[in-house]
């Protein structure tokens, strides 16, 4: 029940958010910064599924947990910066696309270094208005925005299958009661920055 509850707002942002960077399937090049997130774990299974290469970003403590989502390199961003990587330093090996599922300051810029030309931007997390400013864009970007999700039952039926056939996975992290207190719990849990993937409140 905690499965099903949690995929629906974290899949269908993954799934859609995937569609926009046009991550399309074998020889597809993703990076997704925050891969111990709900909605970043979600994105490198979905990734994977369609046969893209996925690079993420992970700490010592959340290294283990991002392994099992399937994800073919993985960069400490407490030990490295991501866009150093050696794996992203030739031209044939640069990536196509980058989820920020974080809102990490500076990603646009970051990602310019490690983007072919005509790749994509998209984040789910960073406020910044620059990104509705052309002015300021990477010149190498096919496009590059704030993404948030449109409701699609379509979308959702496939997650819920996938889920159900057990090619999609749901870390469910913590789950509190429909309380006060455990809605402010809740809310903590989210604001720490700690959590491994969803949160979800039970009724």
């Amino acid at each position: 029940f905690e499965e099903a509850a949690a995929v629906a707002l974290v899949g269908t942002t993954a799934m859609q958010t995937l569609r926009n960077l046009k991550v399309t399937g074998a020889g597809s090049k993703l990076m997704v910064l925050g891969g111990a997130g709900a909605v970043g774990h979600v994105a490198i299974q979905l990734a994977k599924s369609m046969g893209a290469t996925v690079t993420t970003t992970a700490s010592s403590r959340t290294k283990d947990y991002v392994k099992q989502s399937g994800a073919d390199f993985i960069v400490n961003y407490r030990e490295a910066k991501w866009e150093d990587a050696s794996h992203l330093q030739k031209p044939e090996q640069q990536l196509d696309a980058v989820l920020d599922a974080v809102g990490e300051e500076g990603a646009l810029d970051k990602a310019g270094k490690v983007v072919k030309q005509g790749g994509r931007f998209l984040t789910i997390a960073n406020f910044d208005p620059s990104l509705a400013d052309p002015t300021k864009q990477q010149p190498r970007f096919d496009y590059a925005g704030f993404y948030l999700l449109k409701n699609n039952v379509k979308d959702q039926d496939k997650l819920m299958a996938m889920l159900a056939s057990g090619q999609l996975k749901i870390k469910v992290d913590q789950t509190f009661p429909f309380t006060k207190a455990g809605i402010t719990k809740a809310f903590e849990a989210q604001a720490s920055g700690k959590s491994m993937g969803k949160n979800v409140i039970v009724f």
